[in-house]
This record gives C-alpha cells, structure tokens and sequence, in this order.
C-alpha cells in the first residue's frame, strides 16, 4: 500500500541538491561546447547570484517540512492524513481521513495532487532558470518529473509511490542541478 516503510521524503530532497549538480555536471561533461554560451550570457549579465538565489529559495519549503516531519512522527500521523480533527464531545475518538475504499482513493489522490502543489513553483523556477543554460536536459529532465509524478499519483491511490518517485525526483534534480551548475559557472 502506499502508506509502506519508504525513503522519508525529507531526506530525498536533501540529497536532491547534490544528485541534481552531478546530473547537471555529467550532461555539461558529455558537450560542454553546447552550453558554454548560456553559461557565458548568464556571467555577462552578472547573474549568477541570480541562479544561486533561486535555488536556495527553492529548498526554503524542504527546511520548514522538516517541523511538520518531526511533529508528524511524534504524533504518530500516517499519510494521507494532513490534519487530525477532534470531535467536540467529551472522551470522543479523533476523526481521521477514510484510507479504505472509494473515499480512500479520493483522499490519496488529493494528496497526491498536494504533493505536487507543495513541489511545483520550485521546479517550474527551476524549469526556467536550469532550462535557459540546458534547454534540452530541462526538456527530458521536465519529461521525466510529468511521467514520474502521473505513476506517483497512480501509486499513491492503488500501490507504491516509489517508482514514481525515483522518477521524477530525478527529472527534479536535473533541473535543480542544472540552476546550481550553472549559477556556480556564472561566476
């Protein structure tokens, strides 16, 4: 089921940045003369700090993630849950979201859908930004997070996340690896 023992998402993202810059470091490797010119525009125009800024403010909703990991795991809530709800009434049990049937797979597929929402504007800036200096790696990096996040989603609701995952997280960190490549080479 989707709620197996996986890889914490927190520390995935974390090691996003370093995966991402030896993607990005291996596809320069391959034809450096294809993206020196980028790399060079983004110098003349002194925009380097540029890149690494938005990289960095990429991972700003990684770090706050770590506090709701943290609290999430002290309070012993499983996904999907996002919330847990208390009835008004006094000894009452906690109302929790329905895992089973139908409204089960409702609920894991807007959550699947959240789990997007909570990762998309920092890969479309990285789409943007990696993808001025790597136009076509940002193309099959952003080809790699679609098919990845439709069998994240698809997992989510009947099996395993995990291949999904692994998918578009490396579609992902290309494009971050891309930005922090670039931005470093800017200078």
């Amino acid at each position: 089921a989707a709620d197996e023992k996986q890889p914490h998402r927190d520390e995935c993202r974390q090691r996003e940045g370093g995966i991402g810059y030896l993607l990005a470091w291996g596809i320069y490797a391959i034809s450096p003369q294809s993206f020196d010119d980028n790399i060079d525009a983004l110098r003349k125009f002194n925009l380097g700090f540029l890149y690494l800024a938005v990289w960095v403010a990429v991972r700003i909703p990684d770090i706050l993630q770590v506090f709701v990991a943290v609290q999430r795991r002290e309070a012993k809530v499983p996904n999907p849950d996002q919330y847990i709800y208390k009835t008004m009434h006094l000894e009452a049990p906690y109302v929790r979201l329905e895992k089973q049937g139908e409204v089960g797979k409702f609920n894991k597929a807007q959550r699947a859908i959240d789990n997007l929402r909570e990762t998309f504007p920092g890969v479309l800036a990285n789409l943007l930004l990696g993808g001025f200096a790597f136009p076509l790696p940002a193309l099959v990096a952003v080809g790699l997070f679609l098919i990845g996040r439709v069998l994240f989603s698809i997992g989510y609701i009947w099996w395993t996340t995990l291949p999904g995952n692994i998918i578009g997280r490396i579609g992902s960190a290309t494009l971050s690896g891309c930005v922090l490549f670039a931005g470093v080479h800017a200078f």
